[in-house]
């Protein structure tokens, strides 16, 4: 970020930190948000995502299938299309439970 980048991307940053350090790292990406830079969040973390992410994508086997921005989604919902796929998604938003 030295040289003030318009797009960070950040690959599983979390997965190795101690729970202060992740901390700091969100505390960071939001407030990086306020000066403009965007950021690329690959993560299985899906708390951390919600918190810091403005766009949730999830992908499975290379196709996409949830985009949804935070207001329009949960960490429920998130957590059903990654646990189940599209089916998952579908199986939440009629208010059935994970299977």
């Amino acid at each position: 970020m030295h040289f003030k980048r318009s797009l960070l991307i950040l690959d599983e940053p979390t997965s190795a930190l101690a729970v202060r350090a992740t901390e700091a790292l969100l505390n960071y990406l939001v407030a990086l948000k306020a000066e403009g830079v965007s950021s690329l969040l690959v993560t299985h973390n899906l708390h951390h995502a919600y918190k810091v992410c403005d766009r949730h994508i999830v992908m499975n086997h290379g196709r996409k299938i949830l985009d949804v921005r935070r207001e329009d989604t949960s960490v429920e919902e998130l957590t059903a299309a990654v646990v189940e796929g599209a089916e998952g998604v579908r199986r939440h938003r009629a208010g059935k439970p994970l299977a």
